[in-house]
C-alpha cells in the first residue's frame, strides 16, 4: 500500500479504530509479497493484500476485532492462512498476515513513522507477536517444541552499553522504532530490545534492499514454516528509488500523475512554469513546483531520476532537454512528441555540442510500441506502463 503510515495517520487521528494488515511471511506462491499492507475499518478499505478469500477472511478476522476493541494493550497477533487447503485458492502456498488493532491510544509511533514515510528515508519498526488467542478464530500454526525465553538459543549475551542503542521506556510500548541514529521505545525486556537492535542494525547496514517485512521466532523450530507462538516482527519503512521528475502540467502530465502516483510506490517532483496548473489538492507523493524558470529546477533533481518532458512550449522542452542530456546522471529521459520533434531537436542539440552517445539516451516518442492513440489518458497509460517496466528492470 503506498504511503501508508501516512494514511493510517490520518485514520487514526479522526478517530477511526481500525486494522493494519500485513503480510509478514509467505511460503510458495502468494498472491502478494512480504510487506504488502491493507487498512480496516467498520466501513472501509483501503490497499489489497491480494483479494480472493485471503482478503476476505483477512476483512473478517480485522472486524471481529474492531467489535472487540478497547483503548489500552496492545492488540496484536498473527495468523497462518493455508491458501489451498483453506482458502481454496490456486497459488498453493501459504501466507503469514499480522494484525494491528490501533486506536488514538496507541498510535505514538505512528507520527515518527508518517514523517520518515514523507521524508522518504529508511526506518525499522519491530514488535513482539504471538499466534491469535482471540475467540472465534482458529489458531492454524504448528506447535514446536517451545523454548525458555531466557535461553541462549533465543537471546543473545548481553553486548557492552556502548554497542546497544538506545531505548526510552515509556514511548511506543510494546514496539521499538529504530532508524540509522538510534532508537526510540522498548519492547518490554531489556534482552528482547537488545536482540532487536542487532538485528535491526543488520536489516538497516544490509546491501541492496531487504524485504519489507520479516518474522523471527522465538521458538525453535523443525518446521520449514517460522513458529509464530512467540515473534518478533520487523516491518521496513523503505525510501522510494522510484524517482520521477515530470516537465509540464497539461492534460498528459496531469492524467500520468494520477495513474503513477495512485498505483506505484513512486516520488514525483512535478515542474510547469504556468500558475493555476496544478490540482488544489496533491497525492502525498507528489510535490509540485511552479516556477518561472523550470530549466533550472534540473540542477535540483535526484540522481538516477525517470524524467520526462512535456510542456506546452516546445522551445522549453528543447532547453529542459538539452540540460538533462548535459547532466547525463538520470535512470531515463523521455520527450513526448513524433519522430519527427525526435530529429529536429536531435539536429540542434549535436550543433549545441552534444554528443551522439548524449543523444542516444533521448527517448522520443515515449510510451510502450503498438498504441496509436493520441487521447491523453491513453497516452499517459503507455508512458505510465513503460517507466514501470524500466524500473521493474532497474531494480
Amino acid at each position: 500500500m503506498n504511503r501508508c503510515f501516512s494514511v493510517l495517520q490520518d485514520v487514526v487521528s479522526r478517530g477511526d479504530p481500525c486494522v493494519l494488515v500485513t503480510v509478514a511471511h509467505i511460503a510458495g506462491s502468494a498472491p502478494r509479497e512480504p510487506g504488502a499492507r491493507m487498512i480496516v475499518t467498520a466501513t472501509e478499505v483501503m490497499g489489497t493484500i491480494g483479494g480472493g478469500n485471503l482478503e476476505f477472511e483477512a476483512v473478517r478476522i480485522s472486524r471481529e476485532r474492531l467489535a472487540d476493541v478497547s483503548d489500552t494493550g496492545a492488540q496484536r497477533h498473527l495468523e497462518l492462512f493455508p491458501l489451498g487447503p483453506m482458502l481454496q485458492q490456486c497459488c498453493g502456498g501459504a501466507v503469514f498476515l499480522h494484525f494491528e488493532v490501533l486506536t488514538n491510544g496507541q498510535s505514538d509511533w505512528l507520527d515518527s513513522a508518517a514523517r520518515i514515510e514523507l521524508n522518504n528515508t529508511c526506518a525499522l519498526l519491530v514488535c513482539r507477536t504471538s499466534s491469535s488467542s482471540f475467540p472465534g478464530i482458529e489458531q492454524n500454526n504448528p506447535r514446536p517444541r517451545p523454548v525458555s525465553h531466557t535461553s541462549s538459543s533465543s537471546f543473545p549475551r548481553r553486548r557492552e552499553s556502548s554497542e546497544t542503542l538506545p531505548a526510552e521506556s515509556g514511548h511506543y510500548p510494546g514496539k521499538m522504532l529504530f532508524t540509522e541514529t538510534g532508537a526510540t521505545g522498548s519492547l518490554g525486556d531489556k534482552h528482547l530490545d537488545e536482540l532487536a537492535a542487532r538485528k535491526a542494525h543488520e536489516l538497516l547496514s544490509a546491501a541492496g534492499t531487504p524485504e519489507s517485512a520479516m518474522l523471527h521466532s522465538l521458538i525453535e523450530t523443525q518446521s520449514t514454516l517460522p513458529d509464530t507462538s512467540d515473534a518478533l516482527f520487523f516491518e521496513m519503512i523503505s525510501p522510494s528509488r522510484f524517482q520521477v521528475a515530470l516537465f509540464g502540467a497539461g492534460h498528459v502530465g496531469s492524467a500520468l500523475v494520477n495513474i503513477l502516483a495512485g498505483t506505484s510506490d513512486c516520488r514525483i517532483t512535478w515542474v510547469d512554469s504556468r500558475a493555476g496548473q496544478f490540482p488544489p489538492e496533491l497525492p502525498s507523493n507528489v510535490e509540485a513546483r511552479l516556477s518561472d524558470n523550470p530549466v533550472a529546477e534540473v540542477e535540483d533533481l535526484s540522481e538516477q531520476a525517470y524524467c520526462l518532458v512535456m510542456t506546452h512550449d516546445h522551445q522549453l522542452d528543447q532547453d529542459l532537454c538539452e540540460a538533462l542530456l548535459r547532466r547525463n546522471d538520470f535512470a531515463f529521459l523521455g520527450l513526448i512528441g513524433s519522430a519527427t520533434k525526435q530529429r529536429r531537436f536531435s539536429q540542434r542539440l549535436r550543433e549545441k555540442g552534444i554528443s551522439e552517445q548524449q543523444l542516444e539516451r533521448l527517448t522520443c516518442p515515449i510510451g510502450i510500441p503498438g498504441i496509436e492513440s493520441k487521447e491523453p489518458g491513453v497516452i499517459a497509460v503507455s508512458v505510465a506502463t513503460q517507466l514501470l517496466q524500466l524500473q521493474s528492470a532497474d531494480g
